[in-house]
C-alpha cells in the first residue's frame, strides 16, 4: 500500500541519517562532539539532498557568519521569521534576539576558495580510516569541514554571558554556539518546541 511505501521510505531515510551520525562515533574537535553538532546538516543532506545544497555546503568555508556579542542574556535564532522574533521578545522584552546565520557575501573569492580547500583537506585527513561508502565519505567530508570552520571561528571569540538561549539548540550554527556556552559552564536553554 502507499502508506507502507511511505513509512518504509521514511524509515530508510532515518536509518541513513543514524548511520551518518554513527560513522563519526565519539569523534570530536576542540571539545565539540561532531555527531551531535552536525545533526541538522546530516538531516538536510539525508531528507532534502540537492546539488545546490551540496555546493552550498562545499563552499560554506568561504563565507562568514554573524557572531553574537557579549551581553547578560544572549538570544540567537538562525531562521529569519518574524513570528520567532516576536515570540522571543514576548519572553524577554528587554533583550533583543541576535540573528546568527551564514552571510552570503564572499569577501575575497581566491582567499575564500583557499580556506575552503584547507578545511576540505583537513576533514579528509580527519575521517581517513572510517569504513563507509563513497557517498557517505563525501557527506562526512563536507559536514566535518563545516564543523572545523565554524568551531575555529567561534573559538576565536571570547563571548561572555550569564545565560544563552538558542531558539533551536540543535539547528545549524546554534548547535555549535550551544556547545560553546556549555563548555564555558553558561546556563544554556532552547526555545524549540516550546
Amino acid at each position: 500500500s502507499i502508506v507502507n511505501f511511505y513509512l518504509n521510505m521514511k524509515n530508510s531515510k532515518f536509518e541513513e541519517y543514524k548511520k551518518l551520525k554513527s560513522l563519526l562515533g565519539k569523534k570530536g574537535y576542540k571539545g565539540y562532539p561532531l555527531s551531535l553538532v552536525l545533526g541538522s546538516y546530516f538531516a538536510m543532506l539525508t531528507w532534502k539532498p540537492s546539488v545546490k545544497l551540496y555546493f552550498e555546503y562545499i563552499f560554506f568555508s568561504m563565507r562568514n557568519f554573524s557572531m553574537p556579542f557579549s551581553n547578560k542574556i544572549i538570544f540567537t535564532y538562525s531562521t529569519n521569521r518574524d513570528d520567532y522574533i516576536d515570540l522571543m521578545k514576548e519572553y524577554f522584552p528587554n533583550h533583543d534576539p541576535i540573528l546568527v546565520r551564514v552571510k552570503n557575501n564572499i569577501p575575497d573569492f581566491i582567499l575564500g576558495l583557499m580556506i575552503s580547500i584547507k578545511y576540505f583537506l583537513k576533514s579528509l585527513i580527519y575521517i581517513n580510516g572510517i569504513k563507509c561508502s563513497f557517498k557517505q565519505k563525501f557527506i562526512l567530508t563536507i559536514v566535518v569541514s563545516i564543523a572545523f570552520k565554524v568551531i575555529d571561528e567561534i573559538e576565536k571569540h571570547d563571548i561572555e554571558t550569564d545565560i544563552y538561549i538558542a531558539f533551536n539548540s540543535s539547528y545549524l550554527i546554534e548547535s555549535f554556539l550551544s556547545w560553546y556556552f556549555r563548555k564555558k559552564s553558561v546556563k544554556t536553554y532552547s526555545l524549540q518546541h516550546g
